[in-house]
């Protein structure tokens, strides 16, 4: 049987209801970690660079407990996959 390749989910830039005061953005790591690919693109998704973007996501992976794999595709996005730790 022959699987079909979806393109991967164009994410959207959810700010918290009452952001830090250095107005960093919050990004919704949870709903995310659904092991969907996703492509988050700078300047929709994110503000900060590619590299920042890919960085943050293993950072809450790894303090979760959860596994992050991202590529990125370029300067202006990133192409990622979040996936829920087995318990």
């Amino acid at each position: 049987m022959q699987q079909t390749q979806q393109a991967p989910r164009v994410v959207s830039m959810v700010k918290s209801v009452n952001p830090p005061a250095s107005h960093r953005r919050q990004y919704p790591w949870e709903a995310w970690c659904d092991g969907t690919q996703r492509r988050a693109i700078q300047g929709s998704d994110f503000s900060n660079t590619a590299e920042a973007f890919r960085s943050a996501g293993a950072q809450w992976a790894r303090a979760n407990g959860h596994t992050w794999q991202a590529t990125i595709e370029g300067p202006t996005s990133v192409l990622f996959t979040l996936t829920r730790a087995v318990q």
